[in-house]
């Protein structure tokens, strides 16, 4: 759902930010008929920059919030042109120390770039970083 908006429409994707990880959360409870049990305040929403020209959009979700990502970012730059989607999702398994890297690309495919030790924000928006830039270099 947020990568394809995100892919779809970058500047009204971004100057919504503060009210998407609410509005993306409260659909998947309805999706399986339950209401949403967290508030706006419960998810943190950042907007930096990457580098001089690129930017990133960061939502924090709450902890525990299985199937949803612990991060996403959302990279663009200072024109809205969508640069890359990167998510750092549960494992399955919640006593796992790990947690899996993944994407979404503009057609809409879920790219897995595998399992790391659950890790900070920092360094999960570092490794993104990495893989973004990679990415770019063909």
């Amino acid at each position: 759902m947020l990568p394809s908006l995100f892919f779809q429409d970058t500047k009204g994707f971004v100057e919504a930010g503060p009210s998407l990880p609410l509005n993306a959360a409260t659909w998947l409870w309805k999706q399986r008929g339950e209401s949403c049990p967290y508030k706006a305040e419960d998810f943190e929403v950042k907007l930096f920059k990457a580098k001089p020209d690129d930017w990133v959009l960061s939502f924090t979700w709450p902890q525990g919030l299985s199937p949803l990502s612990r991060w996403s970012f959302f990279f663009f730059t200072k024109d809205y042109q969508p640069l890359g989607c990167y998510t750092m999702e549960y494992d399955d398994d919640p006593g796992s120390s790990s947690i899996w890297c993944c994407g979404w690309n503009a057609e809409g495919r879920h790219l897995n770039y595998g399992m790391i030790k659950k890790t900070t924000e920092g360094d999960a928006l570092s490794h993104c970083l990495f893989l973004l830039r990679k990415s770019q270099k063909g």
